[in-house]
C-alpha cells in the first residue's frame, strides 16, 4: 500500500497531504530514521467514565506514539465530549462511525493508522509509561507478528490486584489452534501489515466475544507470538461485566473457533449455526463453564469488597472443578503472595 491515507477528524474525511496534516497538528513521517512507528487503536462505545485515563496513558509513553486514533462506535453517552477535552491540541485522530461492534471499530483503526506497528487499548484499561518502549524493540526479529505482556487487574474500586498473561514465546502451535490465549487485548501489539494480511478481526465473531482470539490464531499461524513477561498495564474488569449465559456463549464460540481453524486446514469450513447444531450442550459442558464462571467471578467480589460472596463462589468452584482451580490459585500466590484478591485469571 502506498503512503497516501485518509484523516478521518470528526465526521470529516481529510486527505493526508502534507497542507492538511499539518493544519491538524499531524505532521508525520513515519519511515523516517529506520524507527519504528507505532499507531495507538483505541476503540470506544460509551466509555466516558474511563476514557481519559486510558487515552492520557497512551499519550504520556516513554516511547512516544506516532499517532494515537480513537474510534468512537456510536456512543451515545459523552464519550466524544472526553475526547475534544483530551484533544485540544489536535493530537488525536478520531474516527466517528455508526455502532458496528468491537471487531470493526479495531478495523476502522488499523485501515487509517500510518504506523508499522499498531497498538491496542481499550477504553477502560489504562498502559504504564514503559509499555510500548518494553515491547516494541521484540518487533527488531522480522519473524515476530505479534508481542503481549502481562497486565494487572483493576478493580472496581480502583485496586490493583492479580495479574493477566502468560509466556506465548513457546506456545505458538497452541495459538494457532486457538487452544490458548496467552494475554489480553489492552497489552497487544501487531504488525499492521501483518494484520492486514490476516484479515485484522473478523466482526462475526464480535458478537460471540471471540474476535480477539481469532485474530491472533491466524497471526500464530505464520508468525511468532512473544510475551512481555511483566505487568505493563492495568485491565479493569467489573463483577457483573459477564452474565453466566454470556460466559456460556464465549466458551461454546471457543470451541466452534477450535473446530472451525481445524476444518479450514482440511480444505472444509462450517459456520456457527451449523456447528451448534451439531454440538448439544452436556451436563459436564455446564460443569466444567460454571467452574470457570464462579472462579472468575470469586476474585472479582473480593476486590470489590464483596468478600463473603467471593469466599462462597470460590469455595463451590473449588468443589466443583478442583482441578481447574488448584493450581490457578497456587499460581497466583506464587505471582503476588495474595488470595484470594487474585483469583481471577486466564
Amino acid at each position: 500500500m502506498g503512503h497516501h491515507r485518509f484523516k478521518y477528524v470528526g465526521a470529516r474525511e481529510v486527505g493526508s497531504g502534507p497542507a492538511n496534516v499539518a493544519a491538524h497538528g499531524k505532521c508525520l513521517d513515519l519511515w523516517h530514521d529506520g524507527i519504528m512507528r507505532v499507531s495507538v487503536v483505541i476503540p470506544v462505545f460509551n466509555g466516558e467514565r474511563y476514557l481519559r485515563a486510558a487515552l492520557l496513558s497512551a499519550m504520556e509513553q516513554t516511547y512516544a506514539a506516532a499517532e494515537i486514533i480513537v474510534v468512537d462506535d456510536g456512543s451515545t453517552d459523552d464519550s466524544m465530549k472526553v475526547i475534544d477535552a483530551v484533544n485540544q491540541m489536535g493530537t488525536l485522530t478520531v474516527v466517528r462511525q455508526s455502532n458496528m461492534g468491537l471487531a470493526a471499530a479495531r478495523n476502522s483503526g488499523i485501515e487509517v493508522a500510518q504506523g508499522e506497528l499498531v497498538a491496542f487499548l481499550d477504553a477502560d484499561d489504562v498502559w504504564f509509561p514503559e509499555k510500548l518502549a518494553a515491547q516494541v524493540p521484540l518487533f527488531e526479529d522480522a519473524s515476530v507478528g505479534a508481542v503481549g505482556s502481562f497486565m494487572t487487574y483493576l478493580g472496581p474500586t480502583d485496586r490493583p490486584f492479580g495479574t493477566s498473561g502468560e509466556i506465548a514465546d513457546e506456545r505458538g502451535e497452541d495459538i494457532a489452534a486457538a487452544r490458548f490465549k496467552p494475554f489480553a487485548p489492552s497489552s497487544t501489539i501487531c504488525r499492521r501489515k501483518v494484520l492486514l494480511d490476516t484479515g485484522g478481526f473478523d466482526p462475526e465473531l464480535s458478537r460471540l466475544g471471540v474476535e480477539d482470539l481469532d485474530s491472533l490464531a491466524r497471526i500464530a499461524s505464520s508468525y511468532r507470538v512473544l510475551t512481555v513477561p511483566r505487568p505493563l498495564g492495568y485491565y479493569r474488569v467489573h463483577p457483573d461485566s459477564v452474565t453466566f449465559d454470556r460466559f456460556y456463549e464465549m466458551q461454546r464460540a471457543t470451541e466452534f473457533l477450535q473446530d472451525r481453524i481445524r476444518d479450514r486446514r482440511s480444505g472444509q469450513d462450517i459456520t456457527w449455526a451449523e456447528w451448534t447444531a451439531g454440538h448439544p450442550i452436556t451436563v459436564q459442558n455446564r460443569r466444567q463453564w460454571r467452574t470457570r464462571f464462579l472462579y472468575r467471578r470469586a476474585g472479582l467480589y473480593w476486590v470489590s469488597e464483596r468478600r463473603g460472596r467471593g469466599i462462597g463462589c470460590m469455595a463451590i468452584a473449588a468443589l466443583m472443578g478442583p482441578r481447574y482451580v488448584v493450581p490457578r490459585v497456587r499460581r497466583q500466590f506464587r505471582t503476588v503472595g495474595q488470595l484470594p484478591s487474585e483469583a481471577l485469571v486466564d
